[in-house]
């Protein structure tokens, strides 16, 4: 009679679970856009699980981060600190007739691309203006201009002059805007992923593809690379790919606009001699940095005292686009799968020992580690962000759920 009462028992647990798993995985693939993190991040949500599901994902994407065996081959950097301004009258909009020299300063090293992370968005001297239009224009070496696109706080005036005058001067220009995804459990801003671009904006293509355009790459209408969209993400990602420090040097080779200019002042002096080699054939991407300002949490910041410079951002971006490296999320119909497996496991299971406390326990302790080392090897393999969180969620719920199911429905009681 209890060996029929436990059959009888597990075949209702099992069609309880079936419905329960099916009704769960359909709500979590109608969930929009990148669920992963948004599925479990309300604003009801307690912020430790808030806090666990961010920091799942962001520690995933740490961990597959690439590092360099030494700096990137491609790609410069050069600085605008407060030093190199500190003799300049005015610093806010940066003197135009400085920013002409340093542009014809870093062409003097031959560089493959010379690209500006500056915003010109104001006039200053009229003379100044025009003559860095000038250098822009007449320039042998391309130039790739940033612009601010219609998301961007500005007024019509100041948008009105940057398209005039990124216009006058004939360069490729893409959008600077970043990405920003707000950290529920802190409110604080952080850039997990490439901003798409605005429907029917000015600016279509973003400032790191009109880098790697200018360089030579082609990419397909969408910004994915003609070799194959899933370098661009699965269905719309747009993870960055980080690249790590590697053991010796920066990630990118950077210097600052001051020895660049102190290297034009003598062409054939110990300075150009020396950084001559470091920038010829690379991409050179200028960029301010200055403390407090345009420095931004990313994953691979999230444990250190410093976030990372917006120039370098971009560059992390254009390295990943020229390398072809990607970083998705693992595809819906995937999680659909694990959330169903997980629920029903979890809920069969929490029915059939709910008697056997110390077992059920032990159980779900040992499938939350299975499912913890099972998607780091899936994160590993496949390069693919697992939503650690999520599944271990679905798995403990169910458990739940199943208790309470058994402590309502006297049916289910074995």
């Amino acid at each position: 009679m209890r060996k029929h009462h436990f059959l009888e028992t597990g075949v209702f647990a099992c069609v309880v679970a079936f419905l329960f798993a099916s009704v769960l995985a359909f709500a979590v693939g109608r969930m929009p856009g990148q669920f992963a993190t948004q599925l479990l991040t309300p604003n009801w949500m307690p912020q430790q699980i808030v806090k666990l599901i961010e920091t799942s994902n962001d520690v995933q994407v740490a961990m597959v981060a690439d590092v360099l065996p030494a700096e990137h081959p491609d790609i410069a950097i050069v600085l605008i600190n407060e030093e190199a301004l500190s003799e300049l009258a005015y610093v806010s909009p940066i003197d135009r007739a400085w920013v002409s020299d340093l542009v014809k300063a870093i062409a003097a090293l031959k560089p493959r691309v010379i690209a500006l992370d500056l915003l010109f968005d104001r006039s200053t001297e009229p003379a100044k203006d025009a003559l860095l239009i000038e250098t822009l224009s007449t320039l042998d070496i391309p130039v790739v201009l940033g612009a601010a696109d219609e998301r961007y706080r500005m007024t019509e005036q100041a948008r009105a002059w940057q398209a005039a005058f990124l216009a006058k001067t004939g360069s490729p220009v893409g959008y600077l805007n970043l990405q920003y995804d707000a950290q529920e459990a802190s409110g604080d801003p952080i850039i997990r992923y490439r901003a798409a671009a605005q429907n029917g904006g000015l600016y279509p293509r973003s400032f790191a593809d009109r880098i790697a355009e200018a360089a030579g790459h082609n990419f397909g209408s969408g910004g994915a690379r003609s070799a194959g969209a899933k370098s661009d993400g699965i269905g719309g990602n747009r993870r960055i790919p980080w690249l790590g420090q590697p053991s010796e040097g920066e990630t990118f080779f950077a210097l600052d606009a001051v020895a660049v200019l102190e290297a034009a002042r003598d062409p054939d002096g110990f300075l150009a001699v020396a950084l001559g080699p470091q920038i010829a054939g690379r991409i050179v991407i200028v960029g301010g940095d200055f403390p407090g300002r345009d420095r931004h949490p990313t994953p691979i910041t999230m444990h250190g005292d410093d976030d990372m410079l917006g120039v370098q951002v971009h560059a992390q971006i254009l390295a990943a686009r020229l390398d072809g490296r990607f970083l998705t999320d693992l595809g819906p119909r995937t999680v659909q799968a694990v959330v169903f497996g997980l629920s029903f496991f979890g809920l069969v299971a929490g029915i059939l020992l709910h008697r056997r406390g110390k077992m059920l326990a032990w159980g779900a302790s040992i499938a939350t580690l299975g499912v913890v080392v099972a998607g780091l090897a899936a994160l590993w393999v496949t390069r693919e962000v697992v939503p650690l969180a999520l599944f271990v969620s679905v798995l403990l719920g169910s458990v739940v759920v199943a208790r309470l199911l058994v402590r309502f429905a006297p049916s289910l009681r074995l």
